[in-house]
């Protein structure tokens, strides 16, 4: 449900059941709006599984498909330490800043609101950079982990939607 659109008017369809004059439930798909189209459930859920099927990721796909995203997240990482320190190089030029200032108006070289003002910046730029190196980092681990698990979905695709609940169904299609 929700999925589906009808060709005619491009509304979302429904999925409901009725009854045979014998008894036994069909299910169908059906367009609430223009009420012209409908299909049998069996055959969309037969036509959907046949689709995430064909989009399973063949083994030597996925080999290679691996090694690019680890190329790719390696040089993100790289990136990323060389942004840390730089952020560590500047967090000490600050500090040191710091120093100096509370140097200059100790020895009686700059007002008490200049002081202020400089300190109350440099305090900000400080905490900023020490926010930034503290933040959480994705470790080597939990990259291979979700990598594995990722790929393991689109090796899996159908069998993986074939055995979910309908919430389930619904977080795997979007």
């Amino acid at each position: 449900r929700g999925f589906l659109k009808c060709k005619l008017c491009d509304q979302n369809m429904t999925g409901s059941a009725s009854r045979s004059r014998n008894g036994a439930r069909h299910f169908y798909y059906h367009c609430n709006n223009c009420r012209k189209t409908r299909h049998k459930a069996e055959l969309v859920n037969k036509a959907l599984r046949g689709l995430l099927n064909k989009l399973k990721i063949k083994t030597e796909v996925q080999t290679l498909y691996k090694a690019i995203i680890k190329v790719v997240y390696e040089n993100e990482l790289k990136d990323k330490q060389l942004d840390a320190n730089n952020a560590k190089i500047e967090l000490k030029k600050l500090r040191t800043k710091s120093e100096k200032l509370n140097d200059l108006f100790l020895d009686g070289n700059i007002q008490l609101e200049d002081y202020n003002d400089m300190k109350t910046k440099l305090r900000s730029d400080i905490s900023e950079l020490e926010g930034l190196l503290s933040s959480k980092t994705f470790k080597e681990d939990d990259f291979q982990e979700h990598l594995n698990k990722g790929l393991g979905v689109l090796k899996n695709l159908d069998n993986i939607y074939s055995n979910c609940d309908l919430n389930g169904k619904h977080k795997l299609l979007g």
